[in-house]
């Protein structure tokens, strides 16, 4: 039987840095969104459509980057308070 050891405490900070990441994708898509909805007003024609299109296009593959991060973080931070609970009840069955 082998004994695998994972520092939870490196974990849960790298899911809040994830954290930290998709508020940073936030923040630069929103900021993109007021750019292009200023356009719109600004901007006319086929080539200004096309451009929109584009880049709303580009603003919704961003915010589905976002939501894996929130996603992928969440789940790394819950798994290593799970491990974390795992351990301490591991030995507290050893201390009987």
């Amino acid at each position: 039987m082998s004994k695998l050891n994972v520092d939870t405490e490196s974990l849960k900070s790298y899911g809040t840095s994830l954290d930290t990441k998709a508020q940073e994708f936030s923040e630069i898509t929103k900021k993109m969104q007021e750019i292009v909805e200023s356009l719109r007003i600004s901007w006319g024609g086929s080539d200004a459509n096309s451009f929109i299109a584009n880049a709303t296009e580009y603003i919704n593959n961003l915010k589905v980057i976002e939501n894996s991060l929130i996603s992928y973080g969440s789940t790394v931070k819950r798994r290593s308070s799970g491990y974390d609970k795992r351990v301490a009840d591991f030995y507290a069955r050893l201390r009987g």
